[in-house]
């Protein structure tokens, strides 16, 4: 995990929303479509909270969504903690092992 984008290794990342409490849509790790310095662009879906900071990505001739309601958005980078793939597979795997011994499933 670091907080600083490293072009060459880090390919996910985990938003710290600032006013998003757990199970509003921001657990959970994102897949980075594009880095553009202050702001991070990730797959996401109608269901994510928006906020003046949260902006839609689109080309302005559409709405922007997919037929399943998914869509670009863009965050500041500074909410931003950047993972390697090997990384978010281990967390996944340990989040996944969690909720069995809890019995969330």
């Amino acid at each position: 995990m670091s907080k600083t984008y490293d072009d060459y290794t880090h390919t996910h990342v985990m938003i710290s929303h600032p006013t998003a409490k757990r199970g509003e849509g921001w657990d959970g790790a994102f897949e980075i479509i594009l880095h553009t310095g202050n702001r991070v662009w990730i797959g996401a879906s109608y269901a994510h909270e928006r906020t003046p900071e949260v902006l839609q990505v689109g080309d302005g001739t559409t709405d922007a969504f997919d037929r399943h309601g998914n869509c670009v958005l863009s965050v500041p980078a500074q909410w931003c903690h950047f993972y390697t793939g090997e990384e978010i597979s281990d967390i996944e795997a340990a989040i996944d092992a969690e909720e069995r011994a809890w019995g969330v499933y």
